[in-house]
């Protein structure tokens, strides 16, 4: 009985830090594609409030990446086969946000 619940006990806790993890993750994505999506807006090619100037906007992008880099070892290290590739697909689309704002 006491093994079952320390598994319980284990489990529970691998489930917080796994969920900790996605939602780090998708905080980092967040902000990235909303700096890149203001930076796009700065350019003139979308409709975004609060546009950002390149000048400004690219070292916080850089930062964000950075950010969402960390964020994202740790759903390879916590997540499952579905969850990772849910969370590149994810990271590929961000991508391509960020070549319209850099280019």
């Amino acid at each position: 009985m006491e093994r079952s619940r320390w598994r319980r006990q284990l489990s529970t806790r691998w489930d917080e830090r796994r969920l900790e993890s996605y939602l780090r993750y998708a905080d980092a994505i967040k902000k990235f594609t909303s700096l890149a999506g203001r930076l796009a807006a700065g350019k003139g090619l979308f409709d975004l409030p609060q546009p950002l100037a390149q000048e400004t906007g690219l070292e916080m992008l850089a930062n964000a990446e950075l950010e969402r880099g960390y964020a994202f070892e740790a759903v390879l290290l916590m997540g499952d086969s579905g969850t990772i590739s849910a969370a590149r697909a994810l990271q590929r689309q961000a991508w391509v946000l960020e070549q319209f704002a850099r280019d």
